[in-house]
C-alpha cells in the first residue's frame, strides 16, 4: 500500500508541475505585447499540450457594448476538422446566462438534464465551459470538448481553467482598453 501511495504522490507532484508551468506559459503570452487573438491562440495550443484528452478548443469572446458573439478562436486536435458547429452552443449559452462554469464528463451519464441532451444529440462526449468574467463585464467563454471519448475533463482541470478565465478576462479587458485609448488620442488629454 505505501508503494503505491509513493507513486500517486509522485504523479500528483508532477501535474502539479505541469499545472505551474501552464500558468506560467499563459501568463508569460497574455504579459507580452501581442495581438489579443495571436495571444490566445498560443494559449490555446499550451492547452492542447497540457490536456491531451482535448478534441477542440476555443475563446469566444463577446462585443463589450452588445454581448453578443465578436470573435471565435478555434483549434482542433484534427487538422481538417470542418465541423459546422464548432462548440455546443447551448452549453456557452448557459455559461454566459448563469456566469458558472459547466463541465460534463460524460454526457450519457451526468450533467443538467438538457445540456446532457443536447451533448448527446450532437456526439459529444465530456465538455467543460467557463466564463470569462473581468473586471466590469463577462468578456467571454473558454470552451473545450472530447468527441473521443467521455471523462475528458476532471474537477482539477475545471479549477484550473478557473484560474486561467480570470487571467485571460483581465488581458481581454487590457486590450480592448488599450485599444480604445490608441484609437481616441483626445482620451489621453483630458
Amino acid at each position: 500500500m505505501g508503494e503505491h501511495s509513493g507513486i500517486f504522490l509522485e504523479h500528483k507532484e508532477r501535474t502539479n508541475q505541469k499545472k505551474l508551468e501552464l500558468l506560467y506559459r499563459v501568463s508569460d503570452i497574455l504579459g507580452k505585447n501581442v495581438p489579443i487573438k495571436e495571444a490566445l491562440q498560443k494559449v490555446l495550443d499550451h492547452l492542447f499540450d497540457f490536456l491531451r484528452r482535448m478534441d477542440r478548443g476555443a475563446f469566444i469572446l463577446l462585443d463589450p457594448d452588445t454581448g453578443e458573439v465578436r470573435e471565435i478562436i478555434f483549434r482542433s486536435k484534427k487538422s481538417a476538422d470542418k465541423s459546422v458547429d464548432l462548440f455546443c452552443k447551448e452549453v456557452v449559452d448557459e455559461v454566459l446566462s448563469r456566469r458558472k462554469a459547466i463541465a460534463v464528463s460524460d454526457a450519457r451519464a451526468e450533467g443538467p438534464e438538457e445540456i446532457a441532451d443536447t451533448l448527446r444529440v450532437h456526439n459529444f462526449e465530456s465538455v467543460m465551459c467557463v466564463p470569462l468574467v473581468g473586471v466590469s463585464q463577462i468578456v467571454g467563454v473558454i470552451y473545450v470538448d472530447s468527441v473521443q471519448r467521455p471523462f475528458g475533463f476532471q474537477k482539477e482541470d475545471l479549477s484550473l481553467f478557473m484560474d486561467l478565465g480570470h487571467r485571460i478576462a483581465y488581458a481581454v479587458e487590457n486590450a480592448r482598453l488599450s485599444s480604445e485609448l490608441s484609437t481616441s488620442p483626445d482620451l489621453l488629454f483630458c
